[in-house]
């Protein structure tokens, strides 16, 4: 038969529309299930990733011993398509739903059989995603099967040209929905959109399916059942390797990135299409030029040798986004190079080897993913990038141009070299593992101190600036200089808001604890509860003890390391008084703790005359602020708007608004205590609680049409869309 290279082409057109979907879904899919199941940690994010990959491997492996059976693989082909947009509905449905009492409840359960959040969190996402990602991965193994026998092209570096093909599509849908998407329509018409390309990509195939039709009964002589897995044996293992070094590496980029250029949503986005763009090159050019794969394997050591360096300079320098992701991921070519000639070797029946190479591709990335968030994560980006160095090596000693080609079996001399690259890993692992028990490291050359963590980096430089994620928050303070700062505010505020006896308040977010510092010097009240996802506070306090204050040391303060919205769901503890401690509002995921469902369960853990002060710093857009405040509104009966904006403060009981020369501050046992016992005048306390004339202002009503944040569209996060969309 014939090659039918204009049907090779439209076949390129499906398999984009079809990644386009696939990464547009996991951008929405990774952001809904944090929020329907609980938590927003980066660990979390991490195990979405990690079954995302797990169902495509899985469908990679099924899809590759389906290929060969089928009559027909672009009808085959095209079920799967229309099969994974049915899947997008019914999950932007499921994510409309308020689930908030079934996920207690299930939170409850496991509690109470004693399994943790994070494994019911992963039971919960693998329940919904399974399904889909698995077809997800049988689309590649079908594809290539039906390149082969329905479009008459058998030349493997065509596999090549298919999976850069998906991955420019990948490249497209990320960037949509990060720039686009989310931000102007919300996650549930995100996914009706990603529908959309699936049922084309199907209705492209089916078309495809007919016109080739002659040939669907065309499959070959050999024995389609038959896979001998040890003929190609380096070849999947090198796979394998190459799966998981790429997937550590975008870990480490992505951390590199939100320390360089702060973790807002486009900052990821940006980083995650260049990836994929470096990467889809470098397969695509496999097909077109013939490099050796020795050449491309030993880059890699030097691409980790130099990734530090880089790092630093462009942190020093402060280079835009664009250029930073640039000199990140360029490298990544040489992985694209890597899979290409892989993929593209000792393939006779192209669904059947195909798949199997992408499975055991996906089981590495897997691992790598596993071993950033066990391992790298807790180190400083100079030691992980030294740690993947020597796995590098590894899959230099162990590949195999020869054998990858042929398919020959492992050689003593092979064995060999598996021998000494495994004692390079295991001490290259070992070395990770007891760099990471030390918790703490120097950066001389950035100047500052590193408490790296999976949930974050924070660095504290030599003046005492606490910069978490890149960002600045605040200082470690001594004595009484924490006082009239922007965090001593938000708990001084409330306090002198609040009507009535504060026997419990709660802390979301702990900072360098000043807040909860400024709290506990109120005898009046009982409790001090604090969450925070950063257990390396523990150690950052404990190291700056004797040069600032250290809340955890009170005995009537009580520190949960733990997502906050996850641990008020399942705790139905009430408190009179709720602070949160700043976070950038563009920061990605700050509306988890800004959107109209997350203040409701605020209001349902607030007690009579209970309130909650939320920070609103829009220092990007004042749309940002008017967002939070028409978002308080729509569920508090009262708000008040405190320091020109800073700060909000909301309740459903009685407040009494701060003024500069109000009574309230001379009369209450804070003013007394907190202020008397730090010598400072009370004409200066007065100042310190806000330079304009009142320090808090009542909101007027808000139009009933006014756009506020929901989980389902997080658009405080976009202050350049908020600009546009908030008049």
């Amino acid at each position: 038969m014939t090659a039918n290279r204009a049907g090779f082409r439209i076949l390129l057109i499906a398999l984009a529309l079809s990644g386009a979907a696939s990464l547009a879904n996991q951008v929405v899919w990774q952001r809904m299930l944090k929020l329907q199941f609980g938590g927003a940690e980066a660990s979390s994010s991490a195990l979405i990733v990690m079954i995302f990959l797990a169902g495509i491997g899985l469908g990679a492996h099924y899809g590759g011993k389906l290929a060969h059976q089928v009559r027909n693989p672009f009808a085959s082909f095209a079920k799967v398509e229309l099969s994974i947009a049915c899947c997008a509905i019914l999950i932007a449905l499921l994510g409309s739903l308020n689930l908030a009492g079934s996920t207690a409840a299930l939170i409850g359960f496991a509690d109470r059989i004693g399994l943790p959040l994070l494994a019911l969190y992963g039971l919960m996402s693998a329940l919904v995603l399974g399904v889909p990602t698995f077809l997800m991965g049988v689309t590649i193994p079908l594809a290539s099967e039906a390149m082969q026998r329905q479009l008459a092209i058998d030349e493997g570096k065509h596999i090549g040209v298919l999976t850069s093909a998906n991955t420019i599509g990948a490249v497209v849908g990320s960037l949509g929905a990060a720039y686009w998407l989310l931000p102007y329509y919300g996650q549930a018409k995100a996914l009706y959109f990603s529908f959309a390309l699936n049922a084309i990509a199907a209705g492209i195939s089916w078309r495809l399916a007919r016109l080739s039709s002659a040939a669907q009964l065309d499959v070959g002589t050999a024995d389609p059942t038959t896979s001998d897995w040890t003929q190609t044996w380096n070849r999947d293992l090198s796979g394998l390797i190459a799966g998981c070094l790429a997937l550590a590496y975008e870990m480490l980029v992505f951390r590199a990135m939100a320390l360089c250029f702060t973790p807002k949503p486009h900052t990821f986005a940006l980083a995650l299409a260049m990836f994929l763009l470096f990467w889809s090159a470098g397969n695509y050019l496999s097909t077109k030029v013939r490099i050796p794969l020795r050449y491309s394997v030993l880059s890699l050591p030097l691409l980790f040798l130099l990734f530090s360096p880089a790092y630093e300079i462009v942190r020093i320098q402060q280079t835009s986004a664009l250029t930073g992701a640039l000199i990140f991921c360029a490298p990544v070519l040489f992985f694209g190079l890597i899979y290409g000639a892989l993929i593209t070797s000792d393939n006779r029946h192209f669904g059947r080897d195909v798949g199997r190479f992408c499975a055991w591709n996906t089981v590495g990335s897997c691992l790598g993913v596993a071993l950033f968030f066990a391992l790298f994560s807790r180190l400083p980006i100079s030691t992980s990038s030294m740690v993947l160095l020597a796995l590098s090596l590894v899959l230099s000693i162990l590949h195999a141009d020869v054998a990858a080609r042929t398919g020959e079996l492992l050689r003593p001399r092979a064995s060999i070299r598996l021998a000494i690259s495994g004692v390079i890993a295991v001490l290259a692992l070992g070395f990770g593992a007891l760099s990471s028990s030390k918790g703490s490291f120097e950066n001389p050359r950035l100047k500052v101190w590193e408490y790296p963590s999976p949930n974050g980096m924070i660095e504290v430089d030599p003046s005492g600036n606490l910069i978490w994620d890149g960002l600045w928050h605040s200082k470690l303070e001594s004595g009484t200089s924490y006082v009239g700062t922007a965090n001593w505010r938000l708990a001084a505020t409330p306090m002198l808001a609040h009507v009535g006896t504060i026997d419990d308040a709660l802390v979301i977010g702990f900072g360098s604890g000043i807040t909860v510092h400024t709290l506990s010097t109120a005898p009046e009240i009982k409790q001090i509860r604090f969450y925070d996802i950063n257990r390396q506070i523990e150690r950052l306090m404990k190291d700056a003890e004797s040069v600032a204050i250290n809340p955890l040391n009170e005995p009537r303060v009580q520190g949960y390391f733990a997502e906050a919205r996850s641990s008020l769901v399942r705790d139905p503890q009430k408190y009179d008084l709720m602070t949160q401690q700043p976070t950038y509002i563009s920061q990605s995921g700050s509306s988890f703790l800004l959107s109209q469902e997350y203040f409701r369960l605020l209001q349902s853990r607030l007690k009579a005359n209970g309130m909650v002060t939320v920070y609103a710093n829009a220092m990007d857009s004042a749309a940002q602020g008017k967002l939070i405040a028409n978002t308080l509104q729509s569920v508090f009966t009262t708000v008040y708007s405190c320091h020109a904006g800073y700060m909000y403060l909301a309740s459903d009981g009685q407040m009494q608004m701060p003024e500069a020369k109000s009574r309230v501050l001379d009369g209450s046992t804070f003013g007394s205590d907190l202020m008397l016992s730090a010598q400072i005048p009370m004409q200066d306390a007065r100042a310190l609680t806000g330079s304009q004339r009142d320090v808090c202002r009542p909101l007027p009503p808000k139009p009933a049409s006014a756009t506020v944040i929901t989980d389902d569209w997080p658009l405080v996060e976009y202050p350049e869309i908020a600009e546009k969309l908030i008049q």
